[in-house]
């Protein structure tokens, strides 16, 4: 509950917002079942997926794939290179359901953060062929 607290807050996001990052529900049969948040990155080259929720009641449904097809096609859009993201190396669904999707582990990353905690991620990245950006 303190990650959500303090990496949730209405200026936290606003934030996140003013640097470019757009945040979208994603809904069910007129419910909330998660939600995801993207930023194209300033160097043109590379879209951001910094998160993607879904309540476990949603698992299993497809509706997660769909929301990364969602971010996907935004890449292809924006004609990055790549779409990467941080998943913690233990999700191991998390890391099945971005392979799936075409995503390939692209290096392991222990970041420090608040208390002596530190994530333990990987990298995980999509990349474009053929795209202006690559």
């Amino acid at each position: 509950a303190c990650f959500w607290s303090r990496a949730y807050t209405p200026e936290r996001l606003r934030a996140d917002m003013a640097r470019g990052a757009c945040y979208e529900w994603i809904c069910v049969a007129g419910r909330r079942a998660g939600f995801l948040a993207y930023r194209h990155e300033p160097d043109g080259r590379r879209l951001l997926l910094g998160k993607l929720y879904l309540a476990t009641e949603w698992h299993g449904q497809g509706i997660g794939a769909r929301a990364l097809a969602r971010v996907l096609d935004a890449g292809r859009r924006l004609d990055v290179a790549e779409v990467y993201l941080y998943v913690f190396r233990r999700n191991l669904k998390a890391i099945r359901a971005y392979r799936r999707a075409g995503f390939v582990i692209d290096r392991p990353e222990v970041t420090p953060c608040d208390g002596g905690y530190r994530y333990d991620d990987y990298v995980m990245v999509h990349r474009f062929a053929g795209t202006r950006a690559a």
